[in-house]
């Protein structure tokens, strides 16, 4: 479920409930995670129409080093962490057939 990060302008300042909004929507995504000790890896996999990165997030608690396997052979094969995905449009991958190998 796409969830859109946070401005700039909406983290500069803010205090009392406006600041425990900004902390959960920070938060909101890697809070469990962290709570379980769980490795995790977010990776870049696109961009939104205004030029900000978009990532998914894996986890296993079972291989901290396939976590970065998986990430490096993401963007390897689909270039979407760079803004413009080898002249592709962002967001479409270079391959249709992905698979982590």
């Amino acid at each position: 479920m796409p969830i859109t990060t946070p401005t700039l302008e909406q983290t500069t300042y803010c205090d009392g409930l406006a600041y425990l909004d900004v902390v959960v929507s920070l938060t909101r995504n890697t809070r469990p995670i962290n709570f379980l000790g769980l490795p995790a890896l977010s990776v870049t996999c696109g961009f939104t129409p205004d030029g900000m990165p978009a990532s998914f997030q894996i986890m296993d608690a079972a291989c901290r080093a396939l976590l970065f396997r998986i990430g490096h052979r993401f963007q390897m094969d689909t270039m979407l962490h760079k803004p413009t995905s080898l002249g592709r449009p962002t967001g479409q991958a270079a391959s249709s057939r992905w698979s982590p190998r």
